[in-house]
């Protein structure tokens, strides 16, 4: 997704209200994030400041993320990663990010190379 579309997700669940893609995002992980489990244990740790709702369907799991060349996976059950294809330069990219702890969905960027991350796809509507 790029900047625009992950603008457009908040503003969904954001109550129709625009947000900035590079804001903070407070409060929207919660409604995003998918209450499952993995091999027993709870995707999302609990956390008494992240009441988890889902309540858009959009299933973000923890997955966490790679790095030293995709030969190092860490943050699985504590963090979800995922890439916007809106670069900030021609090295870096954007990703948003959710950490179990806090209700936030925040963005920061990276080496594009540099990461694995998740990829959401964006499905364009009919007109």
């Amino acid at each position: 997704p790029t900047a625009e579309d992950w603008t457009d997700l908040a503003k969904a669940v954001n109550g129709g209200v625009e947000v900035e893609f590079k804001d903070d995002w407070k409060g929207i992980a919660s409604k995003l994030m998918a209450k499952a489990k993995f091999n027993g244990s709870w995707v999302w740790p609990y956390s008494p400041d992240v009441n988890i709702t889902n309540e858009y369907g959009w299933n973000a799991l923890a997955g966490g993320s790679s790095s030293n060349e995709y030969n190092h996976f860490s943050n699985v059950l504590s963090y979800g990663f995922w890439w916007s294809s809106t670069e900030r330069d021609s090295n870096n990219a954007y990703y948003r990010y959710i950490f179990s702890e806090f209700p936030n969905f925040s963005v920061n960027s990276c080496l594009k190379d540099g990461m694995g991350a998740s990829v959401r796809c964006v499905r364009l509507k009919n007109n």
